[in-house]
């Protein structure tokens, strides 16, 4: 290698030697210091573009590397990360991506590029001692995959189902070109499952009364398709086909203050609707429901459903009671036959009714509607007393204590026994609670031997976990006496109505008997006259001083003083009074047989006789306010005010 070297207008060229001194002197020569077949002018001689000065010579410059890209120019399914890059050291890389060519002025280059959409850039290089790199250019293409189509979900003919005989199932797919996989076994199909080559046979060869349920499922499999989603139908053979779904009544049963609009809908599709409003059950001869049933007074709708293939629906009966303000009594669906005997209100809407049989009924909104609660016994319940809307206890035959803590969704039976052991079978008639824990209930043991059973006074403070006998005066001399009701007005005092018979001066005979206590049963007085053939059936108090009790033959006695004295009221009536109900010390209502009402605003001073609307023995009542009440009796009769019987 040689370089050339011009001074003076004369070329000389000088080998190896030469050009390594010069290059210690002038520098360098060749490539490496960026001079590439450089040649000295002399100052006279015009200096060429791309040299540089040194002293009284000049030495031409290279251009930078052209810049490189990666990935390469090309097309792409996805967005790409492109990176440039240039072989000369200390290069600064400026680009473009908007067709325009690249200068110093352009955008540096600091990392990696993304190309998400079809892109051209072009690049140059600048280096010190260079000059300026050819433009670099490389276009990206971007083409986005589109994911292949999913094949049809396959179909099943005839669908799931259930039905009475042997069923041949096709499977088809709407995808063209498509094959079909299919199992029975409860497993998922898969290309490695059963091939569908033909109708698929379920349920041939059962014997009668035999039944068979198949789930099948299958996938459909195409060129240039993803797998279907997986189809299943399950074939119930040889089942009876379910009933048709039981009518639904809107709004529901009860009892309204204006006239109602009743319709009636059945969850099973296609069903027909046939009603009844005479009492006959429905059948498809009866009326086809077609629209709102119009109720203007008390009305009692029966429905079935009948639908093609199942069989006809259970009756749906819904009752409506049309009760306008200022109508007086008006009777509620109670939803049973049996004989109530008590009931207890702790507000206008939240009451409970007992009754024969271990019937307890429920309500929390005024004996619209009333629901059955499992009282877990048949015993005959004759009382019962709620203090709020969970807590309360129910008394019958039988020793029978009920007690619940959550509004009747369960009752738990008490130990009533115990207390009383070696008396003998015993009956509850009454009772009555102060508050959750402290209550009193009372009955007799006639039921074991008439002429010597005794009355029964048992005492919780614990609400009811335990009872106990308060020491009493009277257990050793009342033989065959019954007490029936028992108003509990604090700690110490109480009252107690009831029979006393088998009494020496009469033989077998009955007279009122109501006793008292002051100091929490320890000690029992006789109070008020005693009348011949006559049983007090119960007693309320409007605090501890003044009480009303009721009994037979119409008969009513009230005191003032807390039992000191009894005086009878006009009744107006011989029918026995089994009931009583006191808000206030001026407004009550008693009943009683044949339906009696009697309610007095002045207390008692005058009574006067109500319109029930039924001729059933009435056997309990509860009033929450002088308006809102209800009473009820024999084969469930229930009927309520919100008038004060007016």
């Amino acid at each position: 290698m040689s370089c050339d070297i011009v001074r003076d207008g004369l070329t000389r060229r000088v080998g190896w030697l030469l050009a390594a001194v010069v290059a210690v002197q002038l520098t360098s020569c060749g490539s490496g210091q960026g001079f590439s077949g450089a040649k000295v002018t002399s100052p006279g001689e015009g200096a060429p573009s791309g040299t540089v000065a040194t002293g009284t010579t000049r030495w031409e410059r290279s251009a930078a590397a052209r810049p490189a890209f990666n990935p390469a120019g090309g097309t792409y399914t996805s967005t790409q990360s492109v990176t440039i890059s240039d072989a000369t050291n200390g290069a600064t890389i400026y680009y473009t991506l908007d067709g325009t060519p690249p200068s110093t002025s352009s955008t540096p280059y600091t990392g990696p590029i993304s190309v998400a959409a079809t892109t051209t850039i072009q690049a140059m290089a600048v280096a010190s001692r260079h000059t300026s790199s050819a433009v670099a250019h490389a276009t990206y293409t971007i083409h986005a995959s589109t994911p292949p189509s999913v094949a049809e979900t396959p179909v099943f003919t005839p669908a799931g189902g259930t039905y009475a005989s042997a069923q041949s199932v096709t499977i088809s797919d709407a995808t063209p070109g498509a094959t079909i996989y299919w199992t029975e076994d409860g497993t998922t199909p898969t290309t490695s499952s059963t091939l569908y080559t033909g109708p698929i046979p379920v349920g041939f060869g059962l014997q009668a009364g035999d039944g068979l349920s198949v789930t099948i499922q299958a996938i459909a499999v195409a060129s240039g398709f993803a797998n279907s989603g997986v189809g299943s139908a399950t074939y119930n053979i040889g089942f009876p086909p379910p009933a048709t779904a039981t009518p639904v009544f809107m709004p529901a049963a009860g009892t309204y203050p204006s006239a109602q609009s009743v319709t009636i809908s059945d969850a099973t599709a296609g069903a027909m609707i046939y009603y009844t409003v005479d009492g006959t059950t429905p059948t498809t001869s009866s009326t086809p429901y077609t629209g709102a049933i119009g109720v203007t007074g008390t009305t009692t709708i029966q429905a079935i459903a009948v639908a093609s293939g199942s069989p006809s629906s259970a009756v749906a009966t819904a009752t409506y009671a049309i009760q306008p303000t200022g109508a007086g009594w008006v009777a509620q669906n109670s939803g049973t036959g049996a004989n109530l005997n008590a009931v207890s209100f702790v507000d206008a809407n939240t009451g409970t009714i007992v009754g024969d049989s271990g019937t307890i009924l429920h309500t929390t909104d005024g004996g619209r509607t009333w629901s059955a609660q499992t009282s877990g016994t048949t015993s005959f319940l004759s009382g019962v007393s709620f203090v709020d809307a969970n807590n309360g206890t129910a008394v019958g035959t039988g020793e029978t204590i009920l007690h619940t803590t959550d509004g009747g969704v369960t009752w738990t039976t008490q130990d009533a026994a115990t207390p009383l052991t070696g008396l003998g079978s015993f009956d509850l008639g009454g009772a009555s609670f102060l508050d959750a824990n402290h209550g009193m209930v009372v009955g007799n043991d006639y039921a074991q031997n008439e002429s010597l059973g005794l009355p029964v006074v048992l005492r919780t403070t614990d609400a009811g976990a335990t009872w106990t006998v308060p020491i009493s005066s009277f257990l050793g001399y009342l033989f065959g006496s019954r007490f029936y009701g028992v108003a509990y007005l604090d700690a110490n005092t109480a009252t107690v109505v009831g029979a006393e018979t088998d009494r020496p001066d009469c033989g077998d005979c009955t007279w009122s008997l109501i006793m008292g206590t002051t100091d929490g049963g320890a000690t029992w007085h006789t109070q008020g006259p005693q009348t011949a053939g006559v049983s007090l059936w119960a007693v309320s108090f409007i605090g501890k001083d003044i009480g009303t009790a009721v009994g037979d033959g119409g008969t009513i006695l009230r005191t003032t003083d807390g039992g000191t004295t009894w005086n009878a009221q006009t009744s107006g009536t011989t029918s026995a009074l089994h009931a009583v109900s006191f808000v206030d010390a001026n407004t009550g209502t008693a009943v009683g047989s044949g339906g009696t009402i009697l309610h007095t605003t002045d207390g008692g001073s005058t009574w006067v006789a109500q319109t029930s609307g039924t001729p059933n023995d009435l056997s309990g009542v509860s009033f929450v306010d002088a308006n809102t009440g209800t009473a009820v009796g024999a084969t469930g009769a229930t009927v309520r005010t919100s008038t004060g019987g007016q």
